[in-house]
């Protein structure tokens, strides 16, 4: 793939390190001693159902085999059957079968019959809530164990239904065959990943990524922004050309003329110099804010190739910054315009103060004092 440049960029990005969610969608089978101790504190485990239905098909030699795919859930502290399909096709067309069943907010596992054996998709979706999310991720190494490690030849993790279709899953397959011969400072940067030298930022955390140059304008925008020649800049990314690019410089009457500068349909870094008063306190301060479409609200869902560049960018941009000479106060992340909120920003850099209720006092009971023992006298 050295010949065709989109290719080619992809190779590039798929030797770089990734955003969290990304790199667990697109970098297959890696488990890390913190999931092998979350695993060991779950206490969840496959139903005796599950199992023994497991094994039955993992043992079926049939071509094709009676079972293609179980959909599992966590229920009552089990991870259980909710759902089996059998062969439409051979496996790859198979993979089509998969997007429907899942949503963009129930979290589940599909245990996937793929050409050399099961693929354990974890499909984790960022709006499910927080508990579902921690339940699946410390559950899914104890999964594989006790339904035996020994049938599962791949993993593959998404948030969004589309990561575990025929696109998805070829674009993580070509990322793992990705075998161009790696420069010293690749090699370097992997064995970085590897030993865990991650930086944490923001609203969420990622590791160190793609280091694109920045093409002109850009230096010179971040600069106007520190000095207060305008309050805004905009950057992205040129795939072709490989650098990220100035988008826009200017200056927004508030913080809600943001919206306007999120498109619908590609991701984008957005630098804001926020002056304002909170609370009778000013505030002169640089937010970064990071949008990435994901198909809800109207926005068109990235390409998981885009989303994966960008992702692992994120580092480098805010490095313009710093390099600028100014700091970001706080990092956001966002999937479409209508989620940015003055207030919600606010209180999430500056919490309003809590409230301290006094505890209520029993009043004194009438005549003060202490209760007084008195003695009846003699009577004459």
């Amino acid at each position: 793939h050295a010949h065709a440049p989109g290719l080619q960029l992809f190779g590039l990005a798929a030797r770089c390190s990734l955003d969290d969610a990304d790199a667990d969608r697109l970098a297959g089978t890696h488990t890390s001693h913190d999931d092998e101790m979350a695993n060991a504190q779950s206490g969840i485990t496959p139903s005796a159902e599950l199992v023994q239905a497991f094994g039955e098909a993992a043992a079926d030699g049939g071509s094709p085999p009676a079972v293609r795919l179980f959909v599992c859930t966590i229920d009552d502290d089990k991870v259980v059957e909710s759902r089996r399909e059998a062969p439409q096709g051979d496996w790859h067309a198979d993979l089509a079968l998969v997007p429907p069943l899942l949503t963009d907010k129930d979290a589940c596992y599909v245990l996937f019959r793929g050409e050399k054996g099961w693929v354990l998709m974890s499909h984790v979706p960022d709006k499910c809530k927080v508990r579902a999310k921690m339940l699946y991720s410390s559950s899914r190494t104890a999964l594989k164990r006790d339904l035996g490690s020994m049938h599962f030849t791949e993993e593959l993790h998404g948030t969004l239904p589309g990561d575990f279709g025929i696109e998805g899953y070829d674009a993580w397959k070509a990322h793992r065959e990705a075998d161009d011969p790696l420069t010293r400072a690749e090699v370097q940067r992997q064995e970085e990943i590897e030993q865990g030298e991650i930086y944490r930022g923001g609203a969420s955390m990622h590791v160190h990524g793609v280091a694109f140059p920045a093409a002109a304008g850009v230096a010179e925008a971040l600069s106007g922004l520190t000095g207060g020649a305008h309050n805004y800049v905009g950057l992205s990314i040129d795939i072709e050309k490989e650098v990220i690019t100035l988008v826009a410089a200017k200056t927004l009457d508030d913080v809600s003329a943001l919206t306007a500068e999120v498109p619908g349909d590609e991701p984008r870094f957005h630098f804001y110099r926020w002056v304002r008063d909170v609370r009778g306190q000013a505030y002169d301060e640089i937010v970064y804010i990071y949008t990435c479409p994901d198909g809800s609200g109207g926005t068109k869902a990235c390409p998981i190739k885009q989303r994966m560049l960008f992702s692992s960018s994120k580092a480098q941009v805010l490095a313009l910054l710093t390099d600028a000479g100014g700091n970001a106060a706080k990092t956001f992340e966002f999937n479409q315009a209508s989620e940015i909120d003055a207030d919600d920003m606010n209180n999430t850099m500056h919490p309003p103060p809590v409230v301290d209720h006094k505890k209520f006092i029993k009043p004194k009971r009438p005549g003060g004092g202490g209760r007084r023992i008195i003695k009846a006298g003699r009577a004459e």
